[in-house]
């Protein structure tokens, strides 16, 4: 590998059912085949590092199963660490010495050997993602709270606004829609992208803040190239339509190629159409048009169907081949 290298890749505590962490008698999994990832070409040349945190069932025979990324790092790195990590082999769990399937997470970091690998920001990105989980399955309990407030006593931007949003909404705490908009505030200061859309949408509407659309409209911008998927649909539609900004239609395909990329339905329907109905569309951007529309029909977008149903009769056979064949390689993890 050069000069890249992966750093230490580390098994943690094991976390078994409870009726099993109550016996004594538990003798926990013990690693005995593992696998070192491969670090991606992209990510070496992109100069991206960071730590993977998977969700697995070790089971009875000491297989990972039901592998899940719980904490992502993208460029690759989260589909290494799995495919590395299922190939991993362990001396089971046994409760009263029989083997036992146990739940576990397991870390996996990349780092670069000519790189400044920054083990606060991995702590508490890989913090913040795990708590994030929880809210998101509405599992937030005292631990995940916890978590939350020590990053935002640290002023970390995405738990910034992650607690204003439970605090706005009341969610698992006092509502406090002041507080929370003013950590949101916060979070936008600290170039967290999802916090900046929310703060440009104030100025927009003139309601949480004072009415400043000139400010709204590049703060936006801003959070488009955070990747905000909310900035970059809203800018999107805007170019499109003429919406606060002069129509635009190269610009607006941009915007909505940024979110339709990370997998936004709504953003793949309406760059496949934008694609298919421009006047002046080049034969090469059927395909892709169609792909797209395949991508968001896939998300139950009705309208991408409805057109996709258009098109059929009209797609000769080398199209559809081109479009299927498309259609895997234009969703990519950000």
């Amino acid at each position: 590998m050069s000069r890249y290298a992966l750093a230490a890749i580390l098994l943690l505590a094991t976390e078994a059912f409870a009726f099993q962490a109550a016996s004594k008698n538990a003798t926990p999994a013990k690693l005995i085949k593992k696998v070192t990832p491969v670090y991606p070409t992209d990510a070496q040349q992109a100069g991206v590092q960071g730590t993977v945190v998977l969700e697995t069932v070790i089971d009875e025979h000491g297989v990972p199963t039901q592998i899940r990324v719980i904490s992502p790092a993208g460029y690759g790195l989260d589909e290494s660490a799995v495919d590395a990590v299922s190939k991993w082999r362990y001396q089971p769990t046994t409760v009263d010495g029989k083997p036992v399937s146990v739940l576990t997470n397991i870390t996996v970091n990349f780092s670069l050997t000519n790189s400044e690998f920054n083990q606060k920001l991995e702590k508490q990105r890989t913090t913040f993602n795990i708590a994030l989980r929880g809210v998101q399955e509405k599992k937030i309990t005292k631990a995940t709270l916890d978590s939350l407030n020590s990053l935002v006593s640290q002023n970390f931007g995405p738990a910034l606004y992650l607690y204003g949003k439970l605090l706005q909404g009341g969610v698992a705490v006092s509502a406090d829609p002041q507080r929370g908009f003013m950590l949101i505030q916060e979070a936008a200061g600290k170039q967290y992208g999802p916090a900046q859309y929310e703060v440009a949408i104030a100025y927009l509407k003139g309601d949480l803040l004072a009415s400043d659309p000139a400010k709204g409209i590049e703060l936006m911008r801003s959070a488009a190239k955070l990747s905000s998927q909310g900035a970059q649909l809203f800018l999107g539609i805007a170019y499109e339509e003429g919406q606060g900004v002069p129509v635009d239609l190269e610009r607006s395909k941009e915007n909505f190629r940024l979110c339709a990329a990370a997998g936004q339905a709504q953003c793949q329907y309406r760059l496949g159409k934008s694609l298919l109905e421009h006047p002046d569309r080049p034969d090469r951007d059927y395909a892709q048009a169609i792909a797209w529309l395949m991508l968001a029909s896939d998300q139950q977008i009705e309208d991408a169907e409805k057109i996709l149903e258009q098109e059929d009769q009209r797609m000769t056979p080398a199209q559809v081949v081109a479009a299927n064949r498309l259609k895997g390689q234009l969703v990519h993890r950000q």
